[in-house]
């Protein structure tokens, strides 16, 4: 069984030798909006709620490019480098990477920023075993993430991809060289044995608070 405790490889997970920051506070209630500024910086930006506050932040567009990432590999495959981005008429995201193209819908996207900063602000533990990942929360509550039909699955009430557990494993198998559970099942299954089997990853990972 390969373990990793309180999600501590998400700074790995986004090739950050730093703490991760947290661009949008403990708290949020919903995420309103994900675009970018029609100036020439195309500056990223997040209208959200909390509570009865609508705010905005605005945020670097490298770690904005980052998160893209594990967005992409979670709706789609693993990508390298994000080369642009731009914003569609109905409020969603086309994202460019080298070879290929891939359009998010605005409900999709606001979905993602809303679920990452569940991850990042709830400690989680994920671990990995036969036919399985399971996902616990500091509560006690547990979330299995299985494969069905080459597509991972998550056990929450959640029907959309980026649901905070699929988050979650997505961002601890990233440096590992998977991108989804069922990419690692896959690969034990092919090669009979783990090339995780044995390791132990525990580590501690600070999160800036905003």
């Amino acid at each position: 069984m390969h373990f990793i405790e309180d999600m501590s490889a998400i700074a790995t997970a986004l090739h950050s030798n730093s703490t991760l920051p947290t661009f949008l506070p403990q708290g949020l209630t919903k995420v309103e909006r994900v675009g970018m500024t029609r100036n020439a910086s195309r500056t990223p930006y997040v209208v959200y709620w909390v509570g009865e506050r609508r705010c905005c932040t605005f945020f670097k567009r490298q770690l904005f490019f980052k998160l893209l990432k594990v967005l992409v590999a979670i709706a789609h495959t693993t990508i390298n480098t994000v080369k642009c981005v731009e914003t569609t008429e109905w409020g969603g995201l086309k994202i460019k990477a080298a070879t290929a193209a891939w359009i998010l819908a605005r409900a999709q996207v606001n979905k993602f920023f809303y679920s990452y900063h569940q991850v990042i602000f709830e400690q989680v533990t994920l671990s990995l075993q036969s036919e399985h990942a399971m996902i616990s929360d500091r509560s006690g509550r547990n979330y299995m993430i299985t494969s069905h039909n080459n597509h991972d699955t998550c056990s929450c009430p959640d029907l959309y991809d980026s649901c905070s557990h699929r988050i979650a494993a997505t961002l601890a198998l990233l440096p590992l060289g998977f991108t989804t559970v069922t990419a690692y099942l896959a690969s034990k299954n092919k090669n009979k044995t783990s090339v995780l089997e044995g390791n132990c990853i525990n580590r501690t990972t600070a999160i800036a608070a905003r």
